[in-house]
């Protein structure tokens, strides 16, 4: 799956999926959380961001699916203005020269759609973020991107600091929210 993740990068064989979030009772859908595949791969058969975090190739992953809900975003923003994307990025990427031209460049040219743009990130990789991590979270956060934050297992992330990062989403699994309650 390594070769094959590097040649689909390479000559474009990966496609955008969009899921739709849905809000409860309305089933009015809110944004949609985007994933990248391999054409002809059945999904579970396929874990790309782990196979490209072990090969280096994550930052580039990253880099193409914000790039294509963005390009997806523009068309559906034409019909509803409300029109979100969720993005699960690695860590690394916020630092990798890239990805930031990536975000950049988009941040200039269409400050609204940027901010359409959610970056989800897991709870571990945002612990472990150094300080150009942070900084870079802090420079998206000021051109208009959000951040979620994802697989959170203790709930109890510096959420002060997290909150000033530009996160205003967290994704809690329900059977979490249930043991906290007990």
């Amino acid at each position: 799956l390594k070769t094959t993740l590097a040649a689909a990068l390479a000559s474009d064989r990966l496609e955008l999926f969009l899921e739709p979030v849905a809000a409860l009772p309305q089933r009015s859908i809110k944004g949609y959380e985007a994933t990248l595949r391999l054409k002809g791969v059945p999904p579970e058969e396929a874990d790309l961001r782990r196979v490209a975090t072990a090969t280096g190739l994550r930052a580039d992953l990253d880099r193409l699916l914000v790039e294509r809900a963005a390009q997806v975003l523009r068309i559906l923003r034409a019909r509803n203005r409300e029109a979100t994307a969720l993005c699960r990025i690695g860590g690394e990427s916020l630092t990798a020269e890239p990805f930031r031209a990536a975000l950049d460049a988009l941040g200039r040219s269409d400050p609204a759609l940027s901010a359409a743009v959610t970056l989800e990130i897991a709870e571990a990789e945002y612990e472990a973020l150094d300080t150009a991590g942070r900084e870079s979270m802090s420079a998206l956060a000021e051109k208009g991107f959000t951040f979620s934050l994802c697989d959170l297992g203790r709930l109890r992330p510096a959420l002060a600091e997290a909150g000033t990062l530009g996160v205003n989403r967290l994704r809690i699994a329900a059977d979490e929210l249930l043991r906290a309650q007990t």
